[in-house]
């Protein structure tokens, strides 16, 4: 196929800003630099580990079906992990077909400012009753959320009863679920 690398061939490069990438086959991506050549000690192992790993996926990838799914543990001591999913993106040659995209989620939250006032236009709620589902999407219930807010345990329920019926949710785990998918993480 016309700009398709040759699956057995990797190909390496340094871009601009001297970050080392590597490919095999159509697979790219970029790869922290341990020092000369692919790392030395420990460092070069897990780098040659990881990227072994990811290849693996990716070549699974390369031949598996579009809903196709595969996961690349990064930092086992994080127990942080990688998703690859299948790519499904209409390139025109010479560009060759990137086989998958990755998704990684950093374990930080949002700040809760900004993710309040993105609740609060997002859902049209009021400032005290974004405040209360964000308190839902941190783990807490609905009287540790109001109690948080000094609202009285009569209030907070009040609230949530508001909140679900403005959002459209069936209750708290239908909350916190449309919070968490949608933009107010991004807050």
């Amino acid at each position: 196929r016309a700009g398709q690398r040759h699956p057995a061939r990797t190909e390496r490069r340094r871009d601009s800003a001297g970050v080392q990438q590597a490919g095999t086959g159509p697979c790219r991506r970029e790869v922290d630099r341990f020092g000369p050549g692919e790392g030395e000690g420990a460092a070069g192992a897990v780098i040659g580990d990881l990227r072994r790993a990811l290849e693996a996926a990716c070549a699974a990838l390369a031949t598996a079906p579009p809903e196709a799914r595969e996961l690349v543990l990064l930092d086992p001591a994080a127990a942080q992990w990688l998703l690859l999913t299948r790519a499904a993106l209409p390139l025109t040659a010479p560009a060759a077909a990137p086989v998958a995209i990755g998704t990684l989620r950093e374990a930080r939250r949002e700040n809760p400012r900004a993710a309040v006032r993105t609740i609060a236009r997002l859902h049209g709620l009021s400032e005290r009753e974004a405040a209360l589902a964000h308190g839902l999407t941190l783990g807490e219930s609905i009287l540790e959320a109001g109690a948080r807010l000094r609202l009285t345990p009569e209030t907070a329920r009040n609230y949530s009863k508001r909140i679900y019926a403005k959002t459209g949710t069936r209750g708290q785990a239908d909350l916190v679920r449309l919070l968490l998918t949608g933009l107010a993480p991004l807050g």
